[in-house]
């Protein structure tokens, strides 16, 4: 029964730990993801700081390519510095791009919120929206 001599089993040691391990093995990559995410949020803002759109591009891209993953705030911060960056480079219809999943988020959230919507997606509705008030321009 005892056969490490100080008076506790080994049988039951051995599988006591390996389930921790599993939890703890996913913590530290789940913390290893988080850190990442900070990092290239940061060097996002400091590239841009430094006047390098380019470099700056290429951390967001990086950050966004398993966004799925991203906590909020990060995704958010890595959205704007990119269209920022988009904007240096003048690539604005590529910013346009980087922003409309923030347009979306924020159209749903109102509608939710109101309890309107019409039957339309939010994309539709933002579109329709963006035309009449680009006629409106056009007829002054």
């Amino acid at each position: 029964d005892h056969a490490n001599g100080n008076g506790s089993s080994s049988v039951g040691k051995d599988t006591d730990e390996q389930p921790a391990a599993a939890p703890n093995r996913e913590s530290s990559e789940n913390e290893r993801w988080t850190l990442k995410q900070a990092i290239l949020c940061k060097m996002a803002y400091v590239h841009l700081c430094l006047d390098n759109p380019v470099m700056s591009l290429r951390a967001v891209n990086e950050l966004l390519a398993n966004e799925s993953n991203c906590r909020p705030e990060y995704s958010f911060s890595a959205r704007m510095y990119g269209t920022e960056a988009l904007c240096l480079l003048e690539k604005c219809e590529e910013a346009v791009y980087m922003l409309e999943p923030l347009i979306q988020k924020d159209l749903i959230a109102a509608d939710a919120i109101s309890g309107c919507g019409q039957g339309q997606t939010p994309a539709r509705r933002c579109s329709l929206s963006h035309m009449s008030e680009a006629s409106g321009m056009v007829d002054t």
